[in-house]
């Protein structure tokens, strides 16, 4: 798995690439949770596009990171979901746990903020 990250203005972007399954934890951990935190910035967003694979063990690592994210008042969303991956999501019942957006600027509208 290969993660990239973009800023726009107060929101960080992180892309992921390749696959996420049972031992890139601490890759997000470092590159995602940790730069996050550190960054005094509100807003994250997942970039999903390059994501070919992700198990439910990985969708609750996401989910744990979102949940670390929010508690520190950080706003949380992921975008351009595969229909594979969304299916991943509906058989875990937890669309309605994350702020799913089919484009970033989607996501930085519902953030209320501009880039």
């Amino acid at each position: 798995m290969k993660i990239g990250k973009k800023e726009k203005g107060s929101v960080i972007i992180y892309s992921l690439e390749g696959r996420i399954d049972f031992h890139p934890f601490d890759l997000l951990d470092e590159s995602v949770l940790q730069d996050a935190l550190s960054s005094n910035r509100k807003y994250v967003i997942l970039d999903f596009s390059e994501l070919k694979y992700i198990s439910s063990l990985g969708i609750r690592y996401i989910y744990d990171i979102k949940n670390k994210l929010t508690k520190q008042g950080i706003k949380f969303a992921i975008v351009k979901v595969s229909d594979a991956v969304i299916q991943v999501f509906k058989l875990l019942g937890l669309m309605e746990t994350f702020s799913i957006f089919d484009k970033e600027e989607d996501a930085i509208r519902a953030f209320g903020v501009g880039n």
